[in-house]
């Protein structure tokens, strides 16, 4: 197929890696990143074939897409370029192997110079070249590396630039090895005479900052400084971003045409030494996260809100941030959600998202949140509010602030209600059927689909192809199943926000009484766990039927590091046991059956308003559930994702420190002994971070509250968050994780930070909960409404405030903790 002979750089994506090269898939992703790379195309290798007598040749029907491109491009001048498979990997670069043509112009030249940056592959200084460097990659594997097998020949066609001024960046020092050091070569025109070897540069050694500069050396011939400090303070901020971007340390080819920088090439830096461990800050770990906190922090003053996000997500690791954070931005999946049911997220939080890590922890930053909803509207989530009543950072509700407004929001006035009363419009026409697409469709296709990818033979797999099959596991998963998932839940939260609205306006009585009613389907899929555990207790269930079932789900599951259950079967074994030596959920007597609990509802709601709760409470009723079955089927992908990793990580030597790693450094794994000590030092910044106590809400003019010890409860009485009626008293049990209670007697009130299916059994022996995190429609609460015990969220800190062995009442429908 033609289309399949050239791709423009804003079109390639991780699955064309091998196929576009290594010169032009970096500036691709820099380029559809917003970096400035000049545009261009990339010819891949099934443009060409070779002839009969065994040398490389166009294929005729590639000649036409190629011209194409060139026009698409439109520019007097090209740049041709090599940009083989092999080329620019961190082991060696291949640098001056291949050819490369300047100042092409005209379709017969073009052509010309494509075949020839092709054929240089096979050249015999090349061949030589590569294999020193099959040998090499060699030494870093257990499986031989054929030199061929390195190679896959595509060409690199870019708009040609003038530069008044060009040369190369190295983000760390390439002899040294010094990762606080930059070096900038520059000359004057183009680069190709510094690359070349032609002249001999200006040459700068900079601190990390970019303003000290450690050494100069003039260029050849030349009585004038050709990069004044501001400019090469402005390279230097270009080459973090790109290094942001890349994950590596690099070597960036780089020119200032019109007064503009440009990326012409970006790589990692070849065979450059690993990094020591670097000195500790004197200030300490905490210290330096207040720092860096300051430079985040709004003008007007940021909240940053952990609610909920404890519970799901408490504490990345760095491959799992890496991959989630994406995701959870304006321009990942979590924005396409949001885009889908009618709202405009600005580009702040396309750029950012919405999320920090705090000491190692992700919380919603309150300051771009509001920016998730429609672009330059003066919404806020006011400091001065939250800083009242710090417990409303757990649902906040942004407000209009006419005073953030710009000159031009009157003008455009007209435009927000417009799109505002569309997004209603579309919330409303997406509640009306969505759950049906998701639960008959989406989910089953998924679902089937991840099954089958589970048993895929990876030894078939060539490097190449098992990061190709992690990328595609990623992008299937959390931009396409991840946006459904995520409205699903938008949806939900929307239905439960209209009723309880409805309650909160016309029946308060009946609003107390929501909690108690929001118990899913008989078939939820916490319930299904405990029951089918309590089965493989008895004896009635095989374990492999249960681990068919939910062998892909497990505690702090969110986490790519966290083994799943089908890698723990004896674990999983023992909460078979403990579930079956309880199988009566929860205490007798405290909840009525659900018929009553309805009754007992719609009894309070005035006869005028029964229609339309009754309306709204069915949403509610069909939306819950894809909180637990959309979650299910991210997991299903989640453990494929893991896999992906674990074998990655066995092929390179790495083991379980790719965990420690981020995705972009999954490109190249060659140089095992600094990606080792990198993983040793995030875990270690990890650790430390861990080690520090920080509270749930954080406000950025108390900063210092960081590692600020807790203070102990100032009576015996504490206020949380009903989420499941009813009343129990108990002895604490106190747990951090579910292992630590699990040889506890029942008839234990539940003390955690939050809880996910792994604690799914222990709700079947505790009279309450109580719980640091969550809200109404966390798991926590919804698995306790399911067990019938009395539960209370949102009581920060109680791990610590709450000892273990003390007599507690917990009150399910007030959100009453009392210490006897």
């Amino acid at each position: 197929m033609p289309q399949s002979f050239t791709l423009h750089l804003r079109d390639v994506r991780e699955a064309d890696r091998d196929r576009v090269g290594g010169k032009a898939y970096p500036l691709a992703r820099l380029l559809q990143a917003g970096l400035p790379v000049p545009e261009g195309f990339c010819i891949t290798a099934q443009a060409f074939e070779h002839s009969p007598e065994g040398s490389l040749t166009l294929r005729p029907d590639a000649r036409q897409p190629i011209l194409h491109g060139m026009a698409r491009l439109d520019s007097p001048a090209l740049a041709v370029r090599s940009s083989a498979s092999a080329e620019d990997l961190a082991e060696t670069s291949f640098a001056g192997q291949y050819r490369t043509f300047l100042n092409v112009r005209g379709e017969a030249d073009l052509l010309e110079a494509v075949l020839q940056c092709a054929r240089s592959i096979s050249s015999a200084s090349t061949s030589a070249y590569r294999a020193r460097a099959a040998k090499s990659a060699s030494a870093l594997r257990s499986d031989p590396v054929p030199p061929e097998t390195l190679l896959l020949a595509a060409v690199l066609v870019q708009s040609m630039l003038e530069p008044e001024v060009a040369g190369v960046l190295f983000t760390a020092n390439p002899v040294t090895g010094d990762r606080g050091e930059r070096v900038i070569e520059a000359v004057q025109g183009l680069g190709d005479q510094l690359v070349g070897g032609k002249t001999t540069p200006e040459r700068l050694v900079l601190g990390r900052d970019g303003l000290t500069v450690l050494c100069h050396s003039p260029g050849e011939g030349s009585s004038t400084t050709i990069l004044q400090p501001a400019e090469a303070l402005e390279l230097c901020r270009l080459a973090e971003r790109v290094e942001s971007l890349l994950g590596r340390p690099l070597d960036m080819e780089w020119a200032r045409a019109g007064g503009r920088w440009f990326v012409l090439q970006a790589r990692p830096i070849t065979a450059l030494s690993p990094p020591s461990d670097p000195p500790r800050s004197r200030a300490g770990p905490r210290e330096a996260e207040i720092h860096r906190l300051q430079q985040l922090a709004d003008p007007r003053g940021t909240v940053w809100s952990s609610y909920n996000l404890s519970e799901t997500l408490p504490a990345p690791t760095p491959m799992t941030w890496s991959i989630l954070r994406p995701f959870l931005s304006g321009g990942g999946g979590l924005g396409r959600a949001y885009r889908r049911l009618g709202f405009r997220p600005g580009p702040r939080v396309d750029r950012e998202g919405i999320l920090d890590l705090v000491c190692g922890r992700p919380y919603y930053n309150l300051s771009r949140e509001p920016q998730m909803y429609f672009s330059g509207f003066p919404l806020e989530h006011s400091f001065e509010a939250l800083k009242a009543r710090p417990e409303r950072a757990a649902y906040p509700e942004p407000k209009i602030n006419l005073s953030r407004a710009d000159a031009f929001f009157f003008i455009r006035f007209p435009y927000y209600v417009w799109v505002m009363t569309a997004a209603e419009l579309r919330l409303r026409f997406a509640l009306a059927s969505f759950d049906q697409g998701l639960r008959q469709e989406v989910l089953p296709r998924f679902e089937a689909w991840a099954r089958g990818e589970r048993q895929a033979d990876l030894d078939r797999l060539s490097d190449a192809e098992l990061r190709a099959r992690l990328h595609r596991h990623i992008e299937k998963t959390l931009p396409d199943l991840g946006c459904e998932v995520i409205q699903g839940s938008l949806l939900a939260g929307k239905a439960v926000a209209s009723l309880q609205e409805t309650l909160r306006a016309r029946c308060g009585n009946a609003l107390a009484l929501l909690p108690g009613l929001l118990r899913s389907a008989e078939d939820d899929l916490s319930l299904r766990i405990q029951r089918e555990l309590r089965e493989v207790g008895a004896g009635s269930l095989a374990l492999e039927t249960f681990l068919e079932h939910f062998g892909h789900r497990a505690p702090g599951e969110l986490d790519f590091a966290q083994p799943r259950w089908r890698e723990t079967p004896a674990e999983v074994l023992r909460l078979a046991r403990l579930a079956h030596e309880c199988p009566t959920p929860g205490p007798a007597g405290v909840q009525a059956g659900p018929e009553a609990c309805r009754c007992q509802f719609f009894d309070a709601v005035p006869s005028k308003y029964r229609r339309k709760v009754a309306r709204q409470f069915d949403l509610v009723q069909r939306y819950l559930p894809f909180r637990e079955s959309g979650k299910s089927a991210l997991m299903l992908a989640f453990e494929l994702i893991r896999i992906d990793l674990l074998e990655i990580g066995r092929r390179s030597g790495l083991g379980p420190d790719v965990f420690f790693l981020e995705l972009s450094e999954m490109d190249d794994l060659s140089d095992r002994r600094a990606l080792q000590a990198s993983a040793r030092r995030r875990r270690e910044e990890r650790d430390a971070f861990l080690e520090i106590e920080v509270p749930p809400v954080l406000f950025s003019d108390d900063l210092e509250a960081i590692g600020r010890p807790t203070q102990a409860a100032p009576s015996h009485a504490l206020q949380g968050v009903g989420v499941s009626p009813g009343v129990a008293m108990g002895p604490a049990l106190v747990a951090i994780r579910p292992d630590e209670a699990a040889s506890a007697l029942p008839g234990f009130i539940l003390v955690c930070v939050s809880a996910d299916p792994g604690w799914t059994p222990l709700f079947a022996r505790a009279r309450g909960l109580v719980a640091e995190r969550g809200g109404l429609l966390s798991h926590s609460a919804i698995v306790a409404r399911e067990f019938g015990i009395p539960a209370v969220v949102n009581l920060p800190a109680a791990t610590r405030l709450i000892p273990t062995g003390r007599i507690v009442r917990v009150d399910g429908r007030a959100g009453n903790v009392t210490l006897q």
